[in-house]
């Protein structure tokens, strides 16, 4: 007869040094009932932890206020922190702001003194084109 039952713990497994030479795993119907087997165990484990979380004992009314004012010391310190944040990005935009500013007066002092360098050379063409035209006239005459 075939190596399993119908049933759970009927087997007549073979000694593996009996003349038959056949191996605790070697029949197909008794590794699909270890299978099996290990499929229930895996149920089994997953409705203890269900049946655990479900009859769970319930947090006393201390551990409930100790846990609200955890949660609320945690919004606090969120809000400090976002503030904090907000603050440091403010402070960097502003420093961005006033460099670039920085660099616009800069380079507006640089071409102001560039022009008026300009303005002193063409002020100077004009009096030397106003004396060389004096010393024409003055020649001619």
């Amino acid at each position: 007869m075939d190596s399993c039952s119908s049933g759970y713990g009927s087997h007549s497994y073979s000694n593996p040094s009996s003349s038959h030479g056949e191996d605790l795993l070697s029949s197909p119907a008794l590794v699909q009932e270890i299978f099996l087997m290990l499929g229930e165990f895996d149920l089994l484990q997953t409705l203890l932890s269900l049946l655990q979380s479900f009859f769970q004992v319930k947090p006393y009314p201390a551990r409930c206020k100790q846990e609200e004012k955890a949660k609320e010391k945690l919004l606090i310190d969120a809000t400090s922190i976002k503030k904090r944040e907000t603050k440091q990005l403010a402070y960097a935009a502003k420093v961005d702001d006033d460099m670039i500013s920085q660099k616009a007066e800069n380079e507006m002092l640089k071409y102001k003194e560039c022009i008026e360098e300009l303005e002193s050379k063409i002020s100077e063409l004009r009096l030397e084109y106003e004396s060389s035209k004096v010393a024409a006239l003055e020649e001619a005459a």
